[in-house]
């Protein structure tokens, strides 16, 4: 597999590793890791988190949106 990126710009290079929302093949340049919390659900209904943090791959855009639904969310769904 080839990554989704550089193709786009015209060069081949070996996918590293998936996007975890699309699916995309990326290489290492393309690639952005970063940590999700995960939680379990404790008595009463709530939820706990739990450690360490998950490691959570994704390509540019889906980066891009997820930063953007997060920062709605802080605004009350306001754009």
């Amino acid at each position: 597999m080839n990554c989704l990126e550089c193709v786009r710009g015209d060069r081949t290079t070996t996918a590293v590793a998936v996007c975890g929302r699309c699916g995309a093949g990326l290489c290492r340049d393309h690639l952005h890791e970063g940590g999700e919390t995960l939680t379990v659900m404790a008595p009463i209904a709530r939820q706990v988190p739990v450690e360490p943090l998950a490691r959570r791959l994704r390509c540019a855009e889906c980066e891009s949106a997820e930063k953007a639904q997060a920062t709605a969310r802080a605004r009350g769904g306001r754009r």
